[in-house]
């Protein structure tokens, strides 16, 4: 009789230590989401995966990333005499307006025709970050269809005489 009730109590302990290891995981689940959507928020970025489309109430926009047009960034762990940049087609169109096709680039460089913020509809859009970096394994090829893009959209007009020369990397 003691082996019984013994055997029970440990299955029943069993049973609760589960029950409680699934809460613990689903809440970690939660607190993660909400930490992204916090820094979304905080950041202000819209982030695109390639292809995706987004419409946005508060701009009452649709913006879509068409694809990478060209990265020449350098990868991680490579030394280079230019630091390189990422250029991205976007799709963007209001509620009122027709669709229109704008480049963006990760950096602004206008001798080379790249232009970081470009103005649509009275918004600024700008290129905040192209993910992932390349590195010595991945190159352009092998990301294809990867990329994702985050995008600052804010009310404004461009200024386009701040250029960079970044000649070098890192």
């Amino acid at each position: 009789m003691f082996h019984k009730i013994l055997l029970f109590s440990f299955a029943i302990f069993t049973l609760m230590n589960c029950q409680s290891q699934k809460l613990t995981k689903e809440s970690g689940a939660k607190k993660s989401t909400k930490n992204q959507v916090k820094d979304v928020l905080q950041e202000n970025l819209i982030y695109l995966n390639e292809g995706q489309t987004n419409f946005l109430k508060e701009q009452q926009m649709n913006v879509t990333f068409k694809g990478i047009i060209s990265d020449s960034r350098c990868p991680t762990g490579v030394n280079c005499i230019w630091a390189g940049a990422a250029k991205v087609s976007v799709e963007v169109m209001t509620t009122t307006s027709r669709p229109m096709l704008i480049e963006l680039s990760s950096l602004d460089l206008t001798s080379r025709n790249f232009v970081k913020t470009q103005n649509f509809a009275g918004y600024n859009i700008t290129l905040e970050k192209v993910l992932p970096y390349p590195n010595q394994t991945n190159n352009t090829a092998t990301l294809k269809g990867q990329y994702q893009i985050a995008l600052k959209i804010e009310k404004g007009n461009v200024d386009h005489n701040n250029t960079e020369n970044p000649i070098t990397t890192q």
